[in-house]
């Protein structure tokens, strides 16, 4: 398993507490922009979708084409004895995605690097090489926050930043893991650059992050029963809006 997971017993900061800070910032969309394209960049197969997913789906509507590049399958999020193999695990994360995809109505092209789960800064400057060749000037890359705190976010966040500053494009990030561990008042977190997006459909969001059965269905057959996504840390992308660092 990655060294990375929430535990079961780990509450969190309360969602009441984020829910308030962010309403009293009355916090400013994020203004949409007509992109040659947009890339969005995932750590794990679900990341995008978890964080923004119906700010996609928005970009979508517009009529920007979409490329999604998922850095690793995700293969090492439980132990192998849940799954048969982490093989097994990395592909239906794969599928997974792809039906999620389908419930927000977007239909990005996909690339997979398959880097190994959980090890994604001992590539990180293969993954920015790589994203050098595919971002340019007047598109939009956006990415896990590279401050989220989860190590493959974190490495996945630098290499795209780093692309995006060499070629002119523009950089948003997202908060995943932050919800969890930070608090509204913690130092550093940019509220300046904050942009809140308000959901479309949140239906198909909802029915999106369902698609990710391996990620929040208890676990069988490994001595773990809750699931590697609680609901405590689902709760955080059940909102009506997204927020983005711009």
């Amino acid at each position: 398993m990655a060294a990375f997971r929430v535990a079961e017993d780990s509450t969190g900061t309360n969602e009441a507490r984020w829910l308030d800070a962010i309403d009293r910032r009355e916090l400013a969309p994020p203004d949409l922009a007509p992109w040659r394209a947009a890339v969005v960049v995932s750590a794990h197969p679900d990341d995008d979708v978890l964080a923004v997913g119906d700010l996609l789906r928005g970009i979508s509507d517009m009529g920007v084409p979409i490329r999604s590049m998922v850095v690793t399958d995700g293969e090492r999020s439980a132990p192998e004895s849940a799954f048969g193999s982490s093989g097994h695990l990395g592909r239906l994360r794969r599928d997974e995605l792809r039906r999620a995809y389908e419930h927000l109505g977007i239909v990005p092209s996909i690339t997979w690097l398959a880097i190994p789960d959980g090890h994604v800064a001992r590539y990180e400057a293969g993954v920015g090489r790589h994203l050098q060749n595919v971002v340019a000037a007047e598109m939009i890359v956006l990415v896990p926050w590279r401050l989220d705190g989860h190590p493959d976010h974190d490495a996945v966040g630098r290499a795209a930043a780093h692309a995006a500053a060499r070629v002119g494009a523009t950089l948003w990030e997202f908060p995943i893991w932050t919800w969890h561990w930070a608090d509204p008042e913690t130092e550093g977190l940019p509220w300046s650059r904050a942009r809140r997006w308000q959901c479309r459909d949140l239906v198909a969001k909802r029915q999106a992050i369902d698609c990710f059965a391996t990620q929040i269905r208890p676990l069988a057959g490994s001595g773990e029963t809750g699931p590697v996504l609680p609901a405590k840390v689902l709760e955080r992308f059940d909102r009506p809006f997204e927020v983005v660092f711009t």
